[in-house]
């Protein structure tokens, strides 16, 4: 009775205020289908669950205020480069990034402080997983001991533990602040705007007479284009961005205005593609685009179709027709190659990037008990990649596609990281799945998201690229959102957010916006310290200045080890210079004790200088492989003119042994050992000879090409003066090279020269010689040993000649001066 009451006060109310109440439609037991499942219901409010809600105009005016910032940034980041900075190509994309997103994370902020944006956020599962797995980078690589975790190398900071900060900050950002429609407004500009700089890159393919015209492009990349670091990043680029275009055109009715204009600039965006494509020695990239096409026409087939009038049946099938061929054009063009030996218009050479064993071998020879915090810096030896080419000291070369940034991190940061990116990569493929399943269709998202993941495994990962995929990953967020419901609902209007909350959330927007600006600040001083080094370059001839330029390289910018990488050398070398001439003066008591005194002084100085960085360095870097090669080369010189604690020299070797297996310098360092160690006694110690010796066989057996080693032991066989052994040695390896095809080093053809000449047989030097000569014409050593060999042939015409010669090309050589004195 008390519930009929109750309904009967409803109607009442319900009259009053002329609300109809109809009852309940009957339900046909026969028909099932007519029934709504929960599926369906919700797919019906699916454009009710928009990710983010703009309440009234207000708030899309500041919203299109932020939109407009980032189309602007992310305009200069795609079009920003330095030519002066040589191959640093990726670091003024690097910064410019950094910068970009401060800024962004300033605006926003304030933006929200003041309640000028209101709306709702929604997080899922998915975005949760990758600030977790953002968050835990960032705090591996600053807890990590080793600086180049976290800021990164010159080449490559978009590796680095505080870039890929930036970048899940970026994500939070655009997450936060931003409606889906916005995003999609964002990725559809930078298509555009990397279709521009395509088209400018494929005008610099086919008509390369323009760089000459235009001096600021004659120092582009390879491919000739500012983009990217390698051709097959951009052919991926070009790929991406007609894909791009095409999903907006997907959602533009065909009767829209706007529907033609953008269907010229999707078919523009193909040709493109393909100009770029058929340059490039790529077969997967081929694939890549011929499905992409094949898709592309089924669903705008699908399109059409639906509209069911005969005009549009005829296009479809001119529309498919079109398509494929092509669709044939590409298979041909693939299997063809026309521009495969074309001088005019070479293939540009893709970048060399190792498979998945290969990578893996890398992870594990690199990270050996470090598995769960990482080691730090990637230790591998470029020649164990590419065995065709000599031996390097590359002590943190990583790779850029997508598998290999995962084994990278492996490396660097450890297995936590890695288990995190897992989770999201099985979260991403859960989604589809999901969506899959429950509501028997695929967002057209998907498809983009999808050919991402493929050509990542494929390409390069640089800058562009990555903010790239930062983009596709919110779209897809927002995307996810709209079929699921959220993990966390948050309401963004300051007003309304409990003071607790508000309280926590403008902290923590405080105290990003300081660690960004912090961050910022530290990378306007790689750009200054990058301005040193290009002063230092155009320094070659005066050694004193460019030493202090790098000096302030690497002051500047402590924390970026390639700039001090750049100075110790150069100072060991003159540290070695100073060492030999004060020895000189020495033994020719050619000046007074206490002048002798004053250069042992000064000489020591230097040294302790460069001990001092080494030893900032030894707590920095701990398990960088480039400081124990400056503590070694600084060993060998103070080892050459004095005395060391040997122990801890082998004790280097052997740390160096456990950090870099696979590389061969370390053996080299031990030869070196022994053969400094032959000399220090007055008699030579045959013993310490003998033990280089083996060394060095060992070393050439691993690596025939490594020209360090033969230069090593071209000098070790020089002080018993055994002419014929350096003869077989470096034989060896000259056949070596042709066999493979290869150019031989300079420096080594002119110490076989020299040998022949020391050994007497004067016939094969001089073939050697006027080899070097050919393709070294003014090389003022070689007219100098051909003017001695004259001389004891007593050519004494064809010494003078060469003698003539040297000075011609070197006025202040006085050996040649001495010489044709005493011919003449």
């Amino acid at each position: 009775m008390l519930s009929y009451l109750k309904n009967r006060k409803t109607l009442k109310l319900d009259a009053e205020n002329k609300i109809s109440i109809k009852s309940p439609k009957s339900v046909d037991a026969f028909k099932i289908n007519k029934i709504k499942t929960n599926e369906e219901i919700q797919r019906t409010n699916l454009k009710k669950n928009s990710n983010v809600g703009i309440d009234n105009k207000n708030f899309s005016k500041y919203q299109w205020i932020l939109t407009g910032y980032i189309i602007i940034f992310l305009g200069v980041l795609s079009g920003i480069f330095f030519v002066e900075w040589g191959n640093i190509w990726q670091l003024p994309k690097s910064i410019t990034f950094i910068f970009g997103v401060s800024g962004f994370l300033v605006l926003s902020s304030i933006l929200w402080i003041f309640g000028l944006i209101k709306h709702s956020v929604k997080f899922g599962l998915g975005d949760i997983i990758l600030i977790i797995w953002g968050i835990t980078i960032l705090s591996l690589s600053l807890l990590n001991p080793n600086i180049i975790t976290f800021w990164g190398s010159s080449i490559r900071i978009f590796d680095s533990g505080v870039f890929i900060g930036f970048l899940i900050l970026f994500y939070l950002i655009l997450k936060l602040f931003l409606e889906s429609k916005f995003i999609k407004i964002i990725y559809f500009t930078v298509a555009i705007l990397t279709l521009v700089a395509e088209i400018v890159t494929v005008i610099l393919m086919y008509i390369p007479s323009i760089l000459s015209k235009v001096s600021i492009l004659n120092r582009l990349q390879p491919s000739n284009n500012w983009l990217t670091e390698s051709p097959q990043e951009l052919s991926f680029l070009s790929l991406v961005v007609f894909n791009i275009i095409f999903i907006v055109l997907s959602e533009i009715n065909i009767k829209d205005k706007l529907y033609k204009p953008l269907s010229l600039i999707y078919y523009f965006s193909i040709f493109i593609h393909i100009l770029i494509l058929i340059r490039l020695p790529v077969y997967m990239m081929y694939i890549l685009t011929i499905v992409a096409l094949i898709v592309n026409t089924i669903i705008h087939i699908n399109k059409l179709l639906k509209n069911n009038n005969s005009k549009n049946r005829l296009f479809v099938s001119r529309f498919s027709f079109g398509y494929g061929i092509v669709v044939i054009l590409l298979l041909s063009l693939m299997i063809i190659r026309p521009f495969q030996n074309n001088n005019t218009f070479p293939e540009y050479t893709t970048l060399t990037i190792p498979n998945l064993n290969t990578s893996l071998s890398i992870a594990k020879q690199s990270i050996q008990s470090d598995i769960w915090f990482g080691k730090g810096n990637i230790m591998y030896a470029w020649n164990k990649f590419t065995p065709s080419i000599s031996e390097t000291q590359i002590t943190d070369f990583s790779f850029e596609t997508l598998y290999n940034e995962i084994f990278n991190l492996l490396v660097k940061n450890g297995l936590i990281p890695n288990i995190v990116f897992i989770l999201f990569s099985i979260w991403i493929i859960g989604s589809i799945i999901r969506m899959l399943l429950i509501y028997r269709k695929l967002p057209i998202e998907t498809y983009i998201l999808v050919i991402f993941i493929v050509g990542l495994f494929l390409i390069p990962f640089t800058v562009i690229t990555k903010t790239l995929l930062i983009l596709v990953l919110v779209m897809w967020s927002n995307v996810f959102s709209k079929y699921f419901n959220p993990i966390i609902k948050l309401n963004l209007d300051i007003n309304k957010i409990p003071y607790s909350i508000s309280s926590l959330l403008t902290f923590s927007l405080l105290l990003s916006i300081a660690i960004s600006v912090f961050v910022s600040i530290k990378f306007y001083n790689i750009i200054q310290s990058q301005e040193y080094i290009v002063r230092a370059s155009q320094a070659q001839d005066n050694l004193i200045e460019r030493m202090d330029l790098l000096k302030q390289a690497s002051l500047k910018s402590p924390y970026i080890i390639d700039y001090t990488n750049l100075y110790i050398p150069l100072a060991i070398q003159q540290i070695n210079q100073d060492a030999f001439e004060l020895l000189t003066l020495s033994q020719q008591q050619l000046e007074s004790q206490n002048i002798d005194v004053d250069k042992q002084i000064k000489l020591q100085g230097k040294i302790n200088e460069v001990q001092d960085i080494i030893d900032q360095y030894k707590q920095n870097s701990p398990s960088d492989t480039r400081v124990i090669y400056w503590q070694l080369n600084l060993y060998s010189i103070v080892h050459t003119y004095g005395e060391i604690d040997e122990n801890e020299y082998l004790s280097l070797i052997n740390k160096g042994k456990n950090l870099q297996p696979n590389s061969l310098y370390w053996s080299l360092y031990e030869a070196k050992y022994y053969k400094i160690k032959a000399q220090k006694d007055k008699e030579l110690n045959l013993e310490s000879i003998n033990q280089a010796k083996s060394i060095f066989n060992f070393v050439l057996g691993q690596n025939i090409f490594f020209v360090d080693a033969y230069q090593s032991y071209y000098d070790l066989l020089s002080i018993n003066k055994e002419y014929k052994e350096q003869i077989d040695i470096l034989n060896k390896y000259i056949n070596a090279t042709i066999e493979k095809n290869l150019v031989a080093n300079q420096g080594l053809v002119y110490n076989l020269a020299l040998a022949y000449q020391n050994d007497s047989q004067y016939d094969e030097a001089m073939t050697y010689y006027n080899k070097l000569l050919e393709a070294f014409p003014e090389y003022t050593n070689v007219y100098f040993k051909l003017g001695e060999i004259y001389e004891i042939q007593k050519k004494n015409d064809l010494s003078i000649q060469n003698y003539k010669k040297v000075l011609e090309l070197d006025p202040n050589a006085e050996a040649a001066r001495l010489k044709l004195d005493q011919l003449q």
